[in-house]
């Protein structure tokens, strides 16, 4: 103990005095050793800092909620009344959303009404390439694919109304480039099966024939008369590929009667 009352260490000189820090255990042993530590080395560890809970995953995932909220909505008042008789307000409305909302995922309706038309088109064209996996001729493939368009008005109205009213003004379109039809155009076209200019054409043709066929048996569904109309249907696109009269009747007669008389699930 030293006159000041002070306590020594081993080696004569006064420990240093607490600074509240944990001292590093390298620390602690140097300073047993009598050995100089330096400033840096008296610094503990930080203990690191926990990372902030994560928000954006739960962001994003109300943002996509509030997206397919608005899309599903839209189909259902388009499915009820042509898309150019629903406003934006009428959408925000049926989905208890704030109008502001509306413009976080879409300009404008136009472009809801695209990817509308867009999951539309998506879920006929896997139920075309459903009812064709085991077919390979181009011609019948595009038969059975129009008859399935008028079973699907026959049987599920609500998705056919969807479909016809969401026809686009424009049946030039580019879109329909990427329907279920034009790949059977393009076979046909280079097989020398189908004679049209273009699979675009072809595409553009077989897709108004389906939805022209569909409007009508969505106002007069009656099952007798949807297998003749849809024959008669079938049998003038597939001359209009360039199927002779005799072929595109025959083909038109074993598809319709196949697919709208039950005897293949469509």
């Amino acid at each position: 103990m030293s006159q000041s009352g002070e306590r020594q260490g081993f080696d004569g000189r006064a420990p240093a005095r607490p600074s509240g820090r944990r001292l590093h255990q390298g620390v602690v042993l140097k300073r047993e050793q009598g050995e100089k530590v330096s400033m840096d080395e008296q610094e503990a560890p930080r203990t690191p800092q926990k990372p902030k809970a994560a928000t954006r995953k739960p962001q994003a995932a109300r943002r996509a909620k509030t997206r397919e909220l608005l899309i599903e909505t839209a189909a259902r008042l388009f499915s009820q009344s042509h898309p150019d008789s629903v406003t934006i307000e009428d959408i925000i409305q049926a989905a208890g959303l704030a109008k502001g909302t509306f413009y976080n995922h879409f300009t404008d309706k136009e472009a809801l009404s695209l990817e509308v038309l867009r999951r539309v088109l998506a879920r006929a064209d896997a139920g075309v390439a459903a009812l064709n996996i085991d077919v390979t001729d181009p011609a019948e493939r595009i038969a059975r694919g129009i008859c399935f368009y008028a079973r699907l008005a026959m049987m599920d109205p609500v998705e056919g109304r969807l479909l016809s009213h969401n026809a686009p003004l424009d049946l030039a379109s580019d879109a329909f480039d990427s329907t279920g039809f034009a790949p059977d155009v393009g076979a046909g076209i280079a097989s020398g099966r189908l004679r049209v200019a273009t699979r675009e054409d072809g595409a553009v043709a077989i897709v108004g024939a389906s939805w022209a066929l569909m409007f009508r048996l969505l106002i007069q569904p009656n099952a007798s008369a949807a297998i003749f109309l849809s024959q008669q249907v079938v049998t003038m696109t597939l001359q209009g590929l360039g199927l002779s009269s005799v072929e595109a009747d025959a083909l038109s007669a074993r598809c319709c009667d196949e697919i709208l008389a039950g005897r293949v699930a469509a």
